[in-house]
């Protein structure tokens, strides 16, 4: 059973991770980016013609990473091995978004 302070941080990291998701879907954008998909979303349409893109998606993926840690971490306490290892996953496709957005700016390709 989860106590009050761990049902207060499971509700904020579940805000951190979920909002910039359902707003910006940077996993889903990425997802679709290598397989070739032509798409039009709201991250695209918000960042185009601005120069500090990267930076702003990088603090999107930033936050949703956190999220995304801090749901890990509470699961791992609680021995929920599912949802840990569903996080995990999550968490580790976060590090290959940064990884990759940051290598795609430097060479001056991007979404």
């Amino acid at each position: 059973m989860l106590s009050k302070m761990q049902k207060i941080w499971l509700g904020i990291f579940g805000v951190m991770f979920l909002i910039p998701e359902i707003l910006w879907s940077p996993i889903l954008s990425f997802l679709l980016f290598f397989l070739g998909v032509e798409q039009t979303n709201l991250l695209s349409i918000f960042f185009k013609n601005y120069d500090f893109s990267i930076f702003i998606s990088l603090i999107i993926v930033l936050v949703e990473f956190i999220g995304a840690f801090g749901l890990f971490i509470i699961n791992m306490k609680i021995k929920n091995k599912l949802f840990s290892v569903i996080f995990g996953i999550i968490l580790l496709w976060l590090i290959f978004i940064m990884f990759l957005s940051i290598g795609f700016s430097k060479m001056n390709i991007g979404w």
